[in-house]
């Protein structure tokens, strides 16, 4: 199945979701990470859902410095209430500096307060350790 699809699977999917639990708010942000002189970004949609009792995260899509690597591993961790526990996004990242497909989403327990999205990078480098990144965006609950 490619991207497009998936893409289009788990938006049909997310807002039958938010009609069905009255989504309160949309927010489109780009999470980015830079460590010496790498970065990478993920494009991510946030939804609350009206109670604030349920937070859901859909990725849209990443892009990582160009140095021609496909072992870049990305992961996400979403988390209102509770620790947070990154999830997999992908163990092979195109680093080329052009933005990719990633579809994925997950929804976990709001506390009507606020939410971390957490982006967890592993930029691969040929012959040198690798570059670890992390960066966290932070919503609020509108009131």
């Amino acid at each position: 199945m490619n991207a497009k699809k998936i893409m289009k699977e788990i938006k049909v999917a997310v807002a039958d979701k938010i009609k069905a639990d009255h989504a309160l708010t949309e927010i489109k942000e780009v999470v980015r990470v830079e460590r010496d002189g790498y970065w990478a970004e993920l494009e991510v949609e946030c939804y609350w859902l009206f109670s604030g009792e349920e937070f859901v995260v859909v990725t849209n899509r990443y892009r990582a410095a160009d140095n021609s690597s496909e072992r870049g591993k990305l992961s996400l961790s979403v988390v209102s209430t509770g620790d947070p526990v990154f999830k997999e996004l992908t163990r092979n990242g195109v680093q080329d500096g052009e933005w990719r497909p990633l579809p994925k989403a997950y929804a976990v327990a709001g506390n009507a307060l606020s939410a971390s999205v957490y982006f967890h990078c592993v930029y691969d480098l040929v012959g040198a350790p690798d570059v670890v990144m992390e960066g966290v965006l932070t919503v609020e609950f509108p009131t």
